[in-house]
């Protein structure tokens, strides 16, 4: 049927949702996959029903997507195996248990918004300053948000010793707020911690 569709409609932008997932229905074995491999936009949730790693891993290796939002949980959390993050225009994951800091640190994204289950320690926070100053990765970065952090105040105290790192010069910007140089080119990103997330966003 869906194929019969496609040959008489002209279809410009294929959008997957779903926001509300059915009980006992595996959204991975969707028609809509063998259907076509590129989209616009996909929202993606699985709701309380937790899948193991294999089981979606096809969303990133082989859909196209410009936007992707997820709210996949996965029953024991798994860094094992690299996932790639191709490049969006938004990337999006909730409640996410099976990313690595590593692996977020090869994403391709313009705007990154990352809700982890475990906090992110100090250490994989400086992590992600660290490599944007390098200037070797999240080249494509325009936004990103991760969170929530172990400790908001760690995380200011290393960043401060951090070289390229320095105080705002606005005199109203907030106490946590700092401002950091990319060696590579020069170019300057301010970021801040509200709420226990780390903000940053390339000027």
């Amino acid at each position: 049927m869906s194929k019969l569709l496609l040959d008489i409609l002209s279809v410009k932008k294929y959008i997957f949702s779903n926001e509300m997932p059915l009980r006992n229905f595996d959204v991975f074995d969707n028609f809509i996959w063998r259907t076509t491999q590129k989209f616009h936009s996909i929202y993606l949730s699985t709701g309380e029903t937790k899948h193991t790693r294999e089981k979606f891993k096809f969303l990133f290796e082989t859909i196209q997507t410009e936007n992707l939002i997820t709210d996949i949980k996965i029953g024991e959390p798994d860094f094992s195996t690299y996932i790639p993050l191709r490049r969006y225009d938004s990337l999006f994951l909730k409640e996410c248990n099976w990313l690595s800091i590593d692996n977020l640190l090869e994403a391709k994204a313009k705007d990154i918004d990352v809700k982890f289950v475990t906090p992110v320690s100090p250490d994989d926070a400086i992590k992600i300053l660290k490599t944007w100053i390098e200037g070797t990765k999240l080249k494509e970065m325009t936004l990103m948000e991760v969170g929530p952090l172990s400790s908001k105040e760690n995380v200011m105290k290393q960043a401060d010793m951090l070289g390229g790192v320095s105080r705002c010069n606005d005199p109203k910007a907030f106490e946590n707020r700092r401002q950091m140089k990319r060696v590579t080119d020069g170019k300057i990103a301010v970021f801040h911690i509200v709420f226990n997330r780390l903000t940053i966003r390339i000027l």
